[in-house]
């Protein structure tokens, strides 16, 4: 690595230079079109307008993820356009999207709960699956029965701890849709950890609704990143209205107790007067505490407060970058080595200025190349041979 970086950084001064499930149903290119529609209909050729029109509006319809635009173009065209391709396309496509609603469905206990869920979401376009659904619930004894107590962890059976340790860790590394099964029986268990994950999974799998329902039960539990997760859909009006004062709520909760996600969250609602009056000081201590966690972005934007403060608190920028810099963020270093090269926050300082603009370039930030080169043209052999000893301790694993 050492004579790695030493190759790099010489070069560098001589010049060189889901949704994961049921997307495939969903997402349709042209390819995919003429595969279903025929090889030779690439288009309404030689038809009227109206026909033009209609297949225009199909292929919009196919281009978004829901299932009840779909079925309203069904219902507005069946009396006089039924036979048409792009009836028929559209149709095999809400068809298909039930279908992948039914399986997910399949893997749900039949329990009200989720019946509600599953009517609330899919009984207009999909009432086939809603219906198998509901027979299911129907035929099990502990359906309509009250939730019970969460168990604790020394209560759980093996396969229910196998269960949670497999959420846990699916989620964990990205992988949502293995991770589903699992999440799913741990969720409805109780299991306000796994009720988050869950509600995120569903969240990027575009099913606004049932994120809301399971985020509000991880919210509910106190569960931080639950309380997070919930009021991004207030923000964004996934599953609810937007209310943007519930979520400042809810965010301010989770932030409390120390979510370093939450306190960044916090701060940027402050500063932007988002859901509440705009309150720079309530912000920057949101900020502060999630920056002295490490929170990179808090520690960014603590630095952008600071460059823009024309009082002493100007130096503290450099202060905040200096830490998110050491963790390896280019973008830190880059603007920490500019400041350092330009004289902003500070007097100028050129053996820093080429420490922290090498560490970028060599963490992929092209715009540090320029200033490197120029920087190299002023210092002087031991300045230089000083500065490389620094990036190849930084790059060794020791802090500068």
């Amino acid at each position: 690595m050492r004579a790695l970086s030493v190759l790099l950084l010489s070069c560098c001064l001589a010049g060189c230079a889901a949704s994961p499930e049921g997307s495939s149903l969903w997402s349709r290119t042209s390819e995919l079109g003429q595969r279903v529609m025929g090889a030779t209909d690439s288009g309404p050729h030689d038809s009227s307008a109206a026909d033009q029109a209609l297949y225009a509006q199909a292929e919009q319809l196919l281009d978004q993820p829901r299932i009840d635009p779909l079925t309203r173009f069904l219902e507005q065209h069946a009396a006089q356009h039924a036979n048409d391709r792009s009836y028929q396309r559209i149709l095999r496509e809400r068809n298909s999207r039930c279908r992948a609603i039914g399986t997910r469905y399949a893997r749900y206990s039949p329990t009200a709960e989720n019946l509600t869920l599953l009517r609330s979401g899919y009984q207009r376009s999909c009432p086939d699956q809603v219906n198998a659904f509901a027979q299911r619930v129907a035929t099990n004894p502990v359906a309509l029965a009250p939730p019970v107590a969460t168990a604790e962890p020394s209560a759980l059976s093996a396969r229910q701890r196998r269960l949670t340790n497999t959420c846990y860790l699916l989620f964990t590394i990205k992988n949502y849709q293995q991770a589903l099964p699992s999440c799913i029986e741990t969720a409805e268990r109780g299991d306000a950890k796994a009720q988050h994950h869950l509600a995120s999974i569903l969240q990027v799998n575009d099913e606004p609704e049932q994120a809301f329902h399971w985020a509000s039960r991880s919210a509910a539990q106190l569960h931080a990143p639950g309380q997070l997760l919930l009021a991004q859909l207030y923000q964004q009006g996934q599953g609810a209205s937007v209310d943007t004062a519930k979520a400042l709520t809810l965010i301010e909760q989770a932030a409390q107790s120390g979510l370093a996600a939450a306190q960044y969250q916090a701060g940027m609602a402050y500063l932007d007067g988002n859901g509440t009056a705009a309150d720079p000081v309530k912000a920057q201590r949101w900020l502060e505490l999630a920056a002295g966690q490490d929170h990179l972005p808090a520690q960014l934007q603590l630095a952008d407060l600071h460059f823009n403060d024309p009082g002493a608190e100007q130096a503290s920028a450099r202060q905040w970058l200096r830490r998110a810099a050491s963790q390896g963020s280019a973008t830190a270093q880059y603007r920490l080595g500019a400041s350092y090269m330009d004289g902003i926050g500070g007097a100028p300082d050129y053996t820093e200025a080429y420490i922290w603009l090498s560490q970028a370039l060599l963490n992929g930030e092209s715009r540090a190349e320029p200033r490197v080169q120029s920087l190299a043209g002023q210092l002087t052999p031991e300045q230089i041979h000083v500065a490389r000893q620094r990036i190849d301790a930084s790059l060794s694993g020791r802090l500068p």
